[in-house]
């Protein structure tokens, strides 16, 4: 016994009684067991207070009886009785009494211990007075000085103390002495030998035969299954005809003699002496196991003939059955679902299930009495599971998410206050901002999992907070572990639908009879227990109030349900997703009756109780009256899948409306021959003489300087509006009200359609009514990116390089692409996605969705046009090699339909596509086998800038992403985004050449980097039915991970995103350039490099090999290290044009695909791509944003890039020099085309049209020599 436990434990006694008070009268209260009138009457007083938001009630002050306080549960419970003032059958309420009586002895008891624990920890602590400013940090030091090493698992499991919390005998141990109890339970910190037991091989069982678990023993405990088979030789006993079987120390000296007598005496059970190392861990049962000195180590589940809290822990011969085999099937449902195996920056899965390896146990012959045979059956068997130890990294702690509500041995807080604690002081943020912070971290790592898992399998977990194991990094959240199947549940109709099934014990309480019971198992141990107690200690520790916290975990739900529900497989599961999200959002929670099973003595029969649910949407915001039908159908998506946004969509619609229109009149205005105007005047403000307009537009239009540019259109009416000074390139960003007279009414326009709508009235042959909707359309859409962006801000300012060693480098580029709301930089209507509901933009847009389920669809092979890469392999055998158990589940499934997976070829496709295209485009091919959807195979994939471009959600076995390119029928900006078969032809061998053109130039090697398209694959319709649609809608790219070309220390972000949002109202190139240093000079670094890099991916591929990128900042990306660009990345060839002449005078043969429209005669076609897309759509912007933040001269910016253009000049020999010079000198020209994308909107355009704009590059600079 621990020293000066005993004395220790009558101090103990009160605090023990009073928490088994409260937990009972919290139960009979909550589950409606307590006739509270005729209690009151006859003088029973008690005043109980929410504990938490979940439903756990505490008492808030002294029970009394006719006015005296009792504080003995007991006395209280002999008083209930003897009124009868609580249903139920009297005998159980019996038993109840001596458990209760148990439950406050085994209470006091490890109070005790954890006193006398905490003696001997502050005896060790060397911190002084540290722990008031690193609680946690010391704890973990006077630990380690304690002689604990690894994760420190065991010892925080040793601080677990109280027990369930809405258990009222959670500490009973009926069936187990003071002394055993103290011997064998982790609060005491116990550490015993675990004893094998020799059993004939006849006589036993296991899941997946005998070998796997004598196996499993023999790798983990080498040294003692050696010491085991000899001392059996020494008995007499062979070995090889014996399995060994671990089992508690207490089951071998209490229940094995009592149950297993004859089957000791004749020698078929055979107790050895051979014991291994063994820890308890929280359940008593579970030991961790490991030899003297060894790097692995096993959780051996063992049977325990002892009731705690519920029940006997034996280990039923279903959980011998079932629980490897469950086990297998989730390490098959994970390994082939990205979903379930996104991981930390080092490869370590964020989520995993530690694996139930396998099981052994008796098998004895039955008996005549069914109770006893049951009791027989259950206490000697074993299951075997990994050690979550050896799952860790070595700056990892672990501990259960119980211990987090446990008291600090140092500090007497909570584990968890003193993690806020040191957080806030290390970082400096508010104790609310760390509270939110850390919540949003854990519910990430393990609630979309738990659900996807639910939804997509049918599979239902026990996550409540003993068998949740939580590994911290840096006192984050950094990952979670979940243990033990044997509570688990699974709906067969739902894995079926994933084409999975399980090889189950018939009848066995782990197949879930309906949904109902399936959402039940899984929703009250994560919510109502786990969330639940979570969120109290968090408001607990934070000093802030339940309702602040847990909007973070609805935003989570309510995202993964959208996320489920969008990528189905089938419309059952749609259905079903909605029906789990209904609920658990809307519903009242159901929680587990305790009190009532304990006094039912039911076990596996579950019986719940209705809760108050914190996750209920509270009051709808009121819809605004002057929202327009687009809008309103936004709203009513939120309302529905995500009213944590509406608020600020609401917020946010205002100002994009105005962004929309400003953007639309800028483009209208830059491309004048769009107008139908009758005139159109500029005059450079402030200016003299008579006004050019009357003063009631002056006055709307406001002070300031600028253009003011007016329109007079055909039907008499006037447009006004101030334009910022000419920047170049057409930039007419609007500065002031755009103003609308018509000689009676003066009015400021709020939103783009009233503009169109004034235009439009002049008449003409134009299609307004297109572009109005595209209007209308990306202003909604605009509002919903920026609120969405504005959401993922982090509360404080988070420097994208320390972000970077948290993040894999792809994802921290793909975060950085969420960050962009605004869109495209030179478009009218940025943000249109003609074709996607609300829900799709919000499920398929980087900016408000996690992961996009790509599906796969097979193809006969006579049907498709290959571009393998230079190893001949297609798009679905690199997608097999890099994800194998993903591709085999596609390929299971086109075979159990009954055709020849040789004899197709698989793509990738993106579900928006699957779902609204495939039936309209390919009915022949759908009904007769020529094409077959596979939608239970999925590829999570996270949704780069592009939106039909993604990059695969984790590494594959290669430890590679890949880039999937798919076919998007929906209209973004200008184009609807399918692809052709030209692009699919040409771009992996395009990407082969431009890989060695730019290692073998000079001025681009090590400099500029090709992200290579690897493969490519399109529908190929039959002779006679060559419609585009249907050649382009079947189609898709392999391209590398840009993420593959960084080394350690740089980040890859792509161009686009250096204009997304940064806390608070910055950009991502501000935050890049400010890590450095917020001098000016310094951005000017960064700009030169930027602009020396790109115009090196630019420039010398046009003049040596007549080859015009389509760098556009969309296409581009930097790699950057010490918070300079280092490297540029080229990618997306789609939209290249290549001169034949130059190519072929270089000596470069290439046959494009027939009918490409790459190749070009005309230069000026190619100089036009390049112009556009790397100085219009690429460097000035990011002349205007580094003008804008650093409040540099746009004209020496330009004077740079004129600089950085010719000294790519120097030195090339004298028949590029000439070739080079021209192309310089076009590039230098007073005006340059570029693209007119309103004109080509309202003239329905299938081909780029351009108008000359102003050059600012023109007239000043270097000379082209």
């Amino acid at each position: 016994m621990l020293p000066g436990l005993a004395e220790k434990y009558a101090e103990c006694l009160p605090e023990a009684r009073a928490t088994t008070m409260s937990r009972l009268l919290s139960a009979v209260v909550r589950e409606g067991l307590l006739r509270t009138g005729p209690a009151r009457e006859r003088g029973l007083e008690l005043v109980l207070r929410e504990a938490t938001k979940t439903g756990r009630l505490t008492l808030a002050g002294p029970v009394r009886l006719n006015g005296r306080e009792v504080a003995d549960p007991l006395r209280l419970w002999d008083f209930l009785a003897k009124e009868r003032l609580c249903s139920g059958d009297s005998d159980a309420w019996e038993r109840l009494r001596a458990e209760l009586a148990d439950s406050v002895a085994g209470h006091a008891l490890s109070l005790a211990a954890a006193s006398v624990f905490a003696a001997e920890l502050r005896d060790r602590d060397n911190s002084g007075n540290g722990h008031r400013n690193r609680p946690f940090a010391s704890l973990v030091a006077a630990l380690r000085d304690s002689g604990e090493e690894g994760s420190l698992l065991i010892p925080f499991e040793r601080m677990v103390v109280e027990g369930h919390p809405l258990h009222p005998v959670a500490k009973m141990k009926v069936g187990m002495s003071v002394e055993d109890t103290i011997r064998y339970s982790p609060e005491f910190g116990a550490e015993f030998d675990l004893p094998l037991v020799a059993v004939s091989r006849d006589a036993a069982t296991g899941a997946n035969g005998l070998d796997a678990s004598q196996a499993l023993l023999s790798e983990a405990f080498p040294r003692t299954v050696a010491a085991a088979a000899v001392e059996m030789r020494a008995a007499g006993l062979i070995p090889e005809q014996r399995v060994l079987i671990p089992v508690h120390p207490h089951q071998r000296f209490h229940a094995l003699p009592a149950l297993h007598a004859d089957a000791i005496a004749d020698g078929t059970v055979a107790p050895l002496r051979t014991r291994i190392p063994a820890r308890p861990l929280i359940s008593v049962r579970t030991l961790s196991a490991r030899e003297t000195a060894a790097s692995a180590g096993l959780h051996v589940k063992t049977a325990l003939e002892v009731q705690l809290t519920s029940a006997v822990r034996g280990v039923s011969p279903a959980a011998v059955h079932n629980g490897p085999r469950l086990s297998a099937l989730l390490e098959r449902i994970v390994a082939a679902d990205l979903d379930l195996a996104l991981g930390t920056p080092d490869g370590r899965p964020r989520f995993a299930v530690l694996r139930e390896l396998a099981s052994v146990a008796y098998v004895p012959p039955d008996g005549p009495d069914p109770a006893a045979a049951q009791a027989r059956r259950r206490s000697l068997a074993a299951v075997l599971r990994e050690d979550s130890e050896d799952l860790l990294g070595p700056d990892e702690l672990s501990m259960p998410v119980a211990a987090l509500f446990a008291k600090s041995p140092l500090t007497g807080a909570s584990l968890l206050h003193d993690l806020l604690a040191e957080t806030a002081s290390v970082t400096g943020a508010a104790l609310s901002e760390v509270a939110r912070q850390w919540l949003a971290a854990h519910v990430e790592r393990c609630v979309p999992q738990l659900l996807t898992l639910l939804v997509r399998y049918g599979i239902a977990l026990e996550p409540h907070p003993q068998n949740t194991v939580l590994v911290l990094k840096d006192r984050l959240p950094h990952r979670v572990l979940l243990r033990d199947l044997g509570a688990a549940r699974v709906l067969e109709s739902r894995l079926a639908r994933r084409a999975l099934a399980g090889d189950f014990l018939p009848g066995s309480a782990l197949l879930a009879s309906d949904p109902a019971a399936l959402r039940a198992k899984l929703y009250y141990p994560l919510f109502g227990h786990h969330l639940g107690e979570l969120v109290a200690e968090l408001a607990h520790a934070s000093g802030c109030v339940e309702d602040a916290l847990w909007p973070v975990a609805g935003e989570c739900v309510r995202q993964a349900f959208h996320r489920l529900a969008m990528s189905a497989c089938c419309p059952e599961e749609a259905e079903d997703a909605g029906a789990d999200a209904e609920a658990l959002l809307n519903e009242p929670w159901q929680h587990k009756a305790l009190l009532t099973m304990r006094l039912k003595n039911l076990v596996t029969d579950q019986q719940y109780v209705g809760g108050p649910n914190p996750l209920a949407a509270t009051k709808q915001e009121p819809e605004p009256p002057d929202l327009n039908e687009a809008e309103r159908e936004m709203l009513a998506c939120l309302r529905e899948r995500r009213p944590e946004l509406v608020r600020p969509w609401l917020d946010e619609l205002a100002g994009a409306r105005l962004s929309t229109l400003n953007g639309a009149c800028g483009a209208l205005l830059r491309e004048r021959r769009s107008l139908p105007a009758k005139r159109i005047t500029e005059i450079v403000l402030p200016f003299t003489g008579p006004p050019p307009v009357a003063p009631s537009v002056l006055a709307l239009l406001g002070p300031g300087a600028g253009r003011l540019i007016c329109v007079t259109l055909r039907s008499g009416r006037r447009l006004a509006a101030v334009c910022e000074p000419e920047g170049g390139f057409g930039a007419n960003e609007v500065a002031s009200p755009v103003v609308l007279s018509d000689g009676v009414e003066v009015r400021v326009l709020d939103r783009p359609e009233d503009l169109v709508d004034a235009v439009a009235s002049s008449g003409g042959e134009m299609d307004w009514g297109a572009l109005r909707d595209d209007l209308v359309d990306s202003a909604r859409n605009l509002a919903l990116s920026r609120a969405c962006v504005r959401r993922r801000l982090p509360a404080r300012p988070h420097r994208i390089a320390a972000a970077a060693g948290q993040r894999a480098v792809s994802d921290l580029a793909l975060d950085l692409d969420a960050a962009c709301a605004e869109g495209h930089t030179i478009h009218l209507a940025p943000r249109v996605r003609r074709g996607f509901t609300p829900a799709d933009s919000l499920a398929y847009c980087p900016e408000s969705a996690d992961t996009v389920g790509l599906s796969f669809v097979a193809v006969r092979k006579d049907s498709v046009l290959s571009t393998p890469d230079p190893s001949g392999a297609s798009v679905g055998t690199i997608v097999a090699d890099h994800f194998p158990a993903t591709v085999a589940r596609a390929i299971d499934g086109l075979a159990a339909r009954g055709h020849a997976p040789a004899e197709y070829e698989l793509i990738p496709v993106h579900p928006w596509q699957l779902r609204s295209r495939l039936a309209a485009e390919y009915p022949e091919e759908l009904a007769t086998g020529g094409i077959v959807p596979l939608p239970e195979a999925q590829l999570a994939c996270r949704p780069t800038v592009s939106v039909r471009t993604l990059v695969t959600a984790a590494a594959g076995r290669h430890g590679r992403r890949l880039t999937v390119k798919t076919s998007l029928d929906v209209q973004l900006t200008s184009r609807r985004r399918t692809i052709s078969p030209a692009t699919t032809g040409n771009g992996p061998r395009m990407s082969c050449l431009l890989q060695r053109l730019l290692a073998d130039d000079p001025s681009t090697r090590g400099r500029v980097v090709c992200v290579p398209e690897l493969a490519g694959i399109a529908f190929a319709p039959p002779p006679g039915n060559p419609a585009p649609s249907r050649e382009r809608g079947l189609s898709a790219l392999l391209r590398a991970d840009p993420a593959d070309y960084a080394v350690p220390g740089e980040i890859v972000l792509s161009a686009c995103a250096l204009r997304g949002a940064a806390y608070p109202d910055g950009t991502v190139l501000a935050e890049l350039v400010h890590e450095r240093s917020r001098r000016s000079a310094v951005a000017l670094g960064f700009f030169d490099r930027y602009a020396e890099l790109m115009l090196a991916a630019g420039l010398p591929l046009l003049w040596r090999y007549g080859i015009g990128l389509e760098a556009h900042l969309q296409n581009t990306l930097l790699v950057v290290r010490d918070g300079l660009p280092v490297r540029v990345l080229v990618r997306d060839f789609g939209g290249i044009r290549v001169h034949s002449g130059r190519m072929r005078e270089a000596g470069l043969d290439f046959v494009p695909h027939p009918g490409s429209i790459t190749f070009s005669d005309d230069i000026g076609h190619v100089r036009r791509k390049v112009s556009y897309a790397l100085l219009q759509a690429n460097i000035a912007h990011v002349v205007t944003m580094f003008a804008e933040t650093w409040d540099l001269p746009a004209e020496r910016l330009w004077t740079t890039v004129r600089t950085k253009m010719t000294d790519l000049l120097a030195g090339l020999p004298a028949n590029l020099l000439a070739r080079a010079s021209a192309d310089v000198a076009f590039l230098m020209t007073s005006h340059l085309p570029q693209k007119a994308f309103g004109l080509m909107r309202l003239l329905a355009a299938d081909h780029d049209i351009y108008l000359p704009q102003a050059n600012p590059l023109h007239g000043a600079g270097d000379t082209v020599r």
